[in-house]
């Protein structure tokens, strides 16, 4: 859904003494249909139910930052991970992909998201607002990088990436598994299919994306979407897709 940035960026005039926080990882997430949601009036309901959800699967974590903006979130995460050990960065990604997943499978929502690396301008106190390039990088990543129902990086975060951890060999990724875009370009995932504790789990969400294949026959925009993540979960079993989910294949 295109937002314009400056909806979502309160700020006042930043004072001489504001300060800019060091680098660190900033996650933008959002929910995929929500501007669906939002014009049906019968689906409101269920709407506020799905926000509920994403903000408390998220909300209030020790190892991030959160902050709810409309049917999105943004997590930065806590600059004392940055001092230690990659290793625990790491396990936060795994943390995400897991929520992410039992999201998806409890509410039947797929979300998309970007990683990038950016700043966060600190105010006096007593003053409100929010800026961050952060907040802007991880959101141009989502919306210009990621084609398909997951949470990712491009090549030049991923590298900024290395450098807070001072992790310079290009083999690093994080436990992040590569993909392309539509483009071509390489992108960088959380892979929460990996991530799965049992078969019940593979198999219900196996389900939830043949039914969204179903949902939007027709709309092949968004149909493709799920037909990526139908072939990412082949590739995971090892196993066939059936001829009828692969006509519309772009």
């Amino acid at each position: 859904m295109p937002i314009k940035m400056n909806d979502l960026i309160a700020a006042t005039n930043p004072n001489p003494s504001d300060s800019v926080e060091k680098s660190s990882v900033f996650i933008w997430i959002d929910l995929l249909g929500f501007s669906a949601l939002v014009e049906n009036p019968n689906a409101h309901e269920k709407l506020i139910g799905h926000l509920r959800s994403f903000r408390d699967i998220f909300w209030n974590d020790s190892d991030y930052d959160s902050k709810i903006l409309s049917d999105a979130i943004l997590l930065q995460i806590k600059e004392y991970h940055h001092r230690n050990s990659h290793s625990r960065f790491i396990e936060i990604l795994k943390d995400i992909g897991k929520r992410q997943f039992r999201f998806m499978l409890d509410n039947q929502v797929a979300m998309r998201g970007g990683i990038a690396v950016g700043q966060q301008l600190k105010f006096d106190r007593g003053e409100h607002g929010y800026i961050s390039t952060g907040l802007a990088r991880s959101y141009h990543v989502e919306s210009g990088d990621i084609d398909w129902p997951v949470i990712a990086t491009n090549t030049q975060y991923l590298k900024e990436i290395r450098k807070i951890f001072n992790k310079p060999d290009e083999s690093e990724q994080f436990g992040l598994t590569h993909a392309f875009n539509k483009g071509g370009d390489d992108i960088y995932f959380i892979d929460f299919v990996q991530l799965a504790d049992t078969a019940q789990e593979i198999e219900s969400y196996e389900r939830f994306v043949k039914i969204m294949l179903e949902q939007y026959d027709g709309k092949p925009q968004v149909r493709n979407k799920y037909i990526w993540l139908l072939k990412h979960l082949a590739k995971v079993k090892d196993s066939s897709i059936p001829e009828k989910w692969l006509k519309s294949i772009l």
